[in-house]
């Protein structure tokens, strides 16, 4: 006959005297497990205090780093409009250079106009102090062919007898030389006055020449004040461009090293995080140990009956072995079943299963079956139950592992193993760990 087993709801109550050793046994697995509750209720809330505390540290991080980025690419953009400034005072710089090129060019050719102009007006004046020199020559032998011709005139005046026509003869020839001189005068003060006109007019373009030399000059001397300003911007423009630039590595620098210090911060809280885990899942004891707690008041357990198949709910149930042969199945769900006297078959089937044995009497067999589940015997059999004092050996595979001390604990890899006490022994199959 198959039966799911009576849930006992009071203390005592529908249990009988052959419950008392495995309630007795639930009581102490209850406040052992209690202690560890307490113990990782209180690591689990420090433990949350520490990832609080991490992420905390790790958001402050990200902010440092958000802002240190920032901070990067306000250097960045400063650094880009620098190398802007840089690239319009160079562009500047050519143009004023090229500019007082062309003025220094300007110059050249100015000069060289003069040159040429004050060549061409000393040549203008040397013809014309020749033709002043000529005319003065000519005025000077019309002047003596005047007196040659008075004179001429004045010995035919005085002559008498036959040299007298003689002398007129002469005085007539003298007179028309200084008519013929007079007129070589005049052409020589017109020549004169012919080379006058072009000296005025080489000087007038040599002037011009001269002032557009120093209109080239001005200009020229204003080109290369430019120039040589563009240069100093240019100058002032690397030296802001470069200050820029090692203002945006050192900010670059210090944007990776906190972003460094913001990636460090998140592993120390995903760390704290696993270690929050870790404490949670060891809290759960807690509820463990509640259940223990109500199985040791006898509320809530499913009491196995002698001669019957008992079988679990399902869920995380209490199984409770009666001081007869019983037979258990802990189902799928994760179950704790207390074993007691007789000779048990207990089955732990599927689920994380907990089977906690005292001072055994009887031969009892555990199943933990099969499949990726944690199955544990816990064995409880009180202070001083060590091997010298008639306590219990854990044996694997024909070899002697453990010898009962009052704690410890070996996992047992699912090998087929068994535990000798003073009065019985359990063989068992699917076994993950062995506590006691």
């Amino acid at each position: 006959m198959t039966s799911h087993g009576d849930v006992d709801g009071s203390s005592g109550r529908g249990s009988g005297s052959h419950a008392s050793p495995v309630l007795a046994a639930a009581g102490a697995h209850a406040e052992a497990l209690r202690e560890q509750a307490d113990s990782a209720l209180a690591a689990a809330t420090a433990a949350h205090a520490d990832a609080n505390q991490a992420h905390a540290s790790a958001r402050a991080a990200d902010q440092d780093a958000d802002r240190a980025r920032a901070v990067a690419d306000k250097a960045h953009a400063d650094a880009d409009l620098a190398h802007v400034n840089l690239d319009k005072a160079h562009s500047d710089a050519v143009k004023a250079h090229a500019n007082a090129d062309q003025a220094h060019e300007d110059l050249a050719e100015a000069e060289a106009d003069a040159i040429k102009t004050d060549s061409d007006a000393s040549k203008a004046h040397s013809d014309s102090v020749k033709a002043d020199a000529d005319a003065a020559k000519a005025h000077a032998d019309a002047a003596k062919a005047h007196a040659d011709s008075d004179q001429a005139q004045h010995t035919a005046d005085s002559a008498k007898g036959s040299s007298k026509a003689a002398a007129k003869k002469a005085a007539k020839g003298a007179a028309k030389n200084a008519e013929a001189m007079d007129k070589q005068a005049e052409e020589a003060d017109k020549r004169a006055e012919a080379a006058d006109k072009p000296e005025a007019d080489a000087d007038k373009k040599a002037d011009e020449a001269h002032n557009k030399v120093h209109d080239a000059e001005v200009k020229a001397t204003a080109a290369d004040t430019k120039a040589s300003a563009a240069d100093s911007h240019e100058h002032s423009a690397q030296n802001s461009a470069r200050t820029a630039d090692d203002h945006a590595k050192a900010e670059d620098a210090s944007a990776h090293d906190a972003a460094d210090r913001a990636k460090l911060a998140g592993s120390v809280a995903d760390g704290a995080d696993a270690r929050a885990t870790l404490a949670d899942d060891k809290a759960q004891a807690d509820s463990t140990a509640d259940a223990a707690e109500n199985v040791a008041q006898g509320h809530g357990a499913i009491r196995s009956s002698v001669g019957e198949d008992t079988h679990g709910t399902g869920g995380a149930d209490a199984v409770l072995g009666t001081t007869g042969n019983d037979t258990i199945h802990g189902a799928a769900g994760d179950a704790t079943i207390f074993g007691s006297s007789g000779n048990d078959n207990i089955a732990g089937d599927a689920g994380n299963d907990l089977f906690v044995f005292g001072d055994i009497s009887g031969h009892t067999h555990v199943d933990g079956g099969a499949g990726s589940w944690t199955d544990v015997i816990e064995i409880d059999m009180g202070p001083g139950a060590d091997a010298a004092h008639g306590g219990w050996t854990v044996e694997i595979d024909g070899q002697k592992l453990a010898d009962g001390h009052e704690h410890g604990s070996i996992d047992t890899h699912g090998k087929q193993d068994v535990t000798h006490t003073e009065h019985g022994t359990v063989d068992f199959d699917n076994i993950d760990k062995i506590e006691w």
